[in-house]
């Protein structure tokens, strides 16, 4: 799916805190922190992620959303984000 599509059509704003790409199964192993169940809604190192797992998190993607905001919130604050 192109950029251009979707901000134009699908209405998402692709500003650098909400744009991220997939992650291999290598760099999710390699997160140091997982707010979600099963190695889900990886973080870091640093800050990386912590925009893509907010947004997951609003959105209501995963089992326990406001858990996970919790979670990410959490490191987020703990690493400057």
């Amino acid at each position: 799916m192109s950029d251009l599509y979707i901000e134009k059509v699908a209405h998402v704003d692709l500003t650098p805190n909400l744009y991220w790409k997939s992650m291999s199964q290598k760099e999710r192993d390699a997160a140091p922190t997982h707010c979600g169940p099963d190695g889900s809604y990886p973080l870091g190192p640093g800050c990386a992620h912590v925009a893509a797992a907010r947004h997951l998190a609003k959105t209501g993607h995963g089992a326990n959303p406001a858990k996970i905001l919790r979670c990410v919130e959490s490191y987020a604050s703990k690493h400057g984000c």
